[in-house]
C-alpha cells in the first residue's frame, strides 16, 4: 500500500553501467514514453501552481538533464541552456501530442510522443558533446519534473553515426 492505493510491481530488466557511452551524429531521435512534465526554472516569487511546457522547447530539455547531472556527477556542464541550445540544437520534426496525468492527486498537462533534433555545432566542439553526453544520460535519468516516480522516461539515439 502506497498513498493509500494498491499496485503490483515488476523488474523487468536491470543494467550495470560503469560509464555512459555517447555517439557522435547529427541527428537525434528522442521519444517521450511516459508524459513528461518539462517546466521553465522557477522566478523567485513563489506560485502556487507548477508551470509546465508542452512542446520540449530545446534549452529547458538540455537545461533539466543539465541540472541533474551536475548534482551527481563531478564533471559540471555548464553553458548548455541558453542561445546556444536555440541554434545548435534544433528540432527537425516531431509527433506530440499534450497528455493529461496525474501528480499529487491533481491533474496535470504534459507531453509523449517523439522529436528529431539537429545537432548543427561543429564536431569535437565542447557544446556538441555536451549535448550528446546530456542526451545518453537522460536514457538512464529521465526528463523533467519526478523522474523517479516514472514520469519523463525517453529513448534517445542517433539517427546515423556516419554523417
Amino acid at each position: 500500500m502506497f498513498w493509500n492505493v494498491n499496485f503490483s510491481a515488476q523488474i523487468e530488466d536491470v543494467k550495470v553501467v560503469e560509464e555512459i557511452e555517447y555517439y557522435d551524429s547529427r541527428f537525434y531521435y528522442i521519444k517521450f514514453i511516459t508524459p513528461t512534465l518539462l517546466q521553465p526554472p522557477r522566478p523567485p516569487f513563489k506560485r502556487k501552481r507548477n508551470r509546465f511546457v508542452l512542446f520540449p522547447y530545446s534549452p529547458l530539455l538540455l537545461l533539466s538533464i543539465a541540472r541533474h547531472w551536475n548534482k551527481y556527477m563531478d564533471h559540471k556542464i555548464v553553458g548548455i541552456s541558453g542561445s546556444k541550445a536555440l541554434y545548435y540544437f534544433r528540432e527537425v520534426s516531431y509527433g506530440l501530442k499534450p497528455i493529461t496525468t496525474y501528480y499529487d492527486g491533481k491533474p496535470v498537462r504534459g507531453f509523449q510522443g517523439w522529436i528529431i533534433f539537429e545537432i548543427t555545432a561543429k564536431r569535437n566542439t565542447k557544446i556538441r558533446d555536451n549535448i550528446q553526453k546530456l542526451l545518453n544520460y537522460a536514457n538512464f535519468f529521465g526528463v523533467g519534473k519526478s523522474r523517479a516516480i516514472g514520469f519523463g522516461e525517453i529513448l534517445a539515439r542517433p539517427i546515423s553515426s556516419n554523417n
